[in-house]
């Protein structure tokens, strides 16, 4: 809670990005070196299946989601020296998450086929047709995607409270004094205490991590991203825009609802085949929920 300002995360940020590249690598040279048991060929659109239509809302809902640099726009320009240099960053960092999806998602699916699961939890590869040595629990390709995985969710993750601590800490306190005392450092992490438990609260007491993945991530982060900055753009520059700025205004904001709908496809459909046989809440020992047996 005390990486305060940007200034203080550039450590961090590299150590993010490393985690990154460690994960790119590892998958694509796990690609190129193991085969698969079952492979299920990939389509150029869509895939083979029942409910092929659900799957592809839930992999462009992924699309959609993917890019959260630009769910933190407006908290992250207000963090900035220099808040204009925010369009840098957000071309930059699209540009690297369609290479990094296409780069690496194109070559594992190609290798490995589209139904894999997930591909490296604890305990070794989750349901999907394709089973890969390579994601067996204990293997070094498996570690390795383990450990940098959790670097980067935890570090990255960090990195994404800063902005609402800081916002938290000037709606709260807007006099604090900010320097590095026992008694600032203990303010400032009650000043964010309040979110770490709320999240902490979510990820313990909600009985599927997907679901509410969906609802409060995939099914807002076009609104956030595209729909209401829309909105006040054209409330504030409504009167000063020229035709050409309404034209991209107004695609900006059907793209946002189209992307709404996938994702709420998505979310729909996959609570419509999956139910809450699977949800849970707590683990062995002491079990609020229990999935329901098949």
């Amino acid at each position: 809670t005390q990486a305060r300002t940007f200034s203080q995360t550039t450590l961090f940020s590299v150590l993010s990005v490393f985690s990154v590249l460690v994960m790119a690598s590892v998958q694509i040279v796990a690609a190129l070196t193991y085969d698969v048991s079952a492979k299920a060929p990939a389509q150029l659109f869509g895939n083979p299946g029942e409910h092929s239509f659900v799957l592809f809302s839930r992999g462009a809902s992924i699309c959609v989601f993917g890019y959260v640099p630009s769910f933190l726009a407006a908290e992250l320009a207000s963090c900035m020296k220099n808040p204009l240099e925010m369009s840098k960053s957000l071309a930059f960092s699209g540009l690297l998450n369609v290479v990094a999806m296409l780069g690496v998602g194109s070559l594992v699916v190609a290798r490995w086929g589209f139904d894999q699961g997930y591909v490296a939890p604890l305990t070794g590869q989750l349901p999907g047709t394709a089973k890969v040595q390579a994601w067996t629990a204990g293997q070094l390709s498996t570690t390795l995607l383990q450990v940098f995985a959790l670097t980067g969710n935890f570090v990255s993750y960090m990195l994404d409270s800063v902005p609402l601590g800081r916002f938290c800490q000037k709606t709260w306190a807007p006099t604090f004094k900010d320097t590095w005392s026992a008694g600032d450092i203990a303010r400032y992490v009650g000043y964010t205490f309040p979110q770490f438990v709320f999240g902490l609260l979510l990820a313990v007491f909600c009985p599927s991590l997907n679901f509410l993945i969906d609802v409060v991530t995939f099914m807002t982060t076009p609104w956030v991203t595209m729909v209401y900055p829309v909105a006040l753009y054209w409330k504030v520059y409504g009167r000063e825009m020229t035709p050409s700025h309404k034209c991209i205004a107004a695609i900006v904001l059907a793209i946002g609802i189209c992307c709404f709908l996938i994702s709420a496809a998505s979310c729909v459909g996959q609570f419509w085949l999956q139910g809450t046989r699977d949800w849970q809440i707590g683990c062995q020992g002491w079990m609020f929920l229990a999935p329901k047996s098949s």
